[in-house]
């Protein structure tokens, strides 16, 4: 007895996978928590002044991608958090350094 499954061939072509359009977070805000604190993922500044008005927010809690893009260039966890706790305790801004200190590149030697 044969299978008909075995002798089985695809009548069309298989679907190709779609372009996934990007993700636009302008606009919106996404909630998340890390370490038990609850923090917002915003796209920029005036999305994050949005939020502070509309669900008064403390600065501290709320990440624009900028900011987030920041931290990321920060090899040392350590660092990460304790950037992270000073943020969210003086309702903090992160940017970027004017003067274009190498801060946390590889030639800086920590104290």
């Amino acid at each position: 007895m044969t299978s008909k499954w075995l002798a089985w061939t695809p009548q069309s072509e298989p679907a190709k996978p779609t372009e996934l359009a990007p993700f636009n977070l302008s606009g919106h805000a996404v909630e998340f928590e890390r370490n038990g604190a609850r923090h917002f993922l915003v796209a920029d500044e005036a999305d994050a002044q949005r939020l502070i008005e509309l669900a008064r927010l403390s600065r501290g809690e709320i990440w624009t991608v900028a900011e987030v893009d920041l931290m990321a260039a920060v090899p040392d966890q350590a660092a990460r958090d304790e950037i992270a706790q000073w943020k969210r305790m003086f309702n903090g801004v992160l940017r970027p350094d004017r003067f274009n200190k190498p801060h946390f590149r590889k030639e800086t030697k920590r104290r």
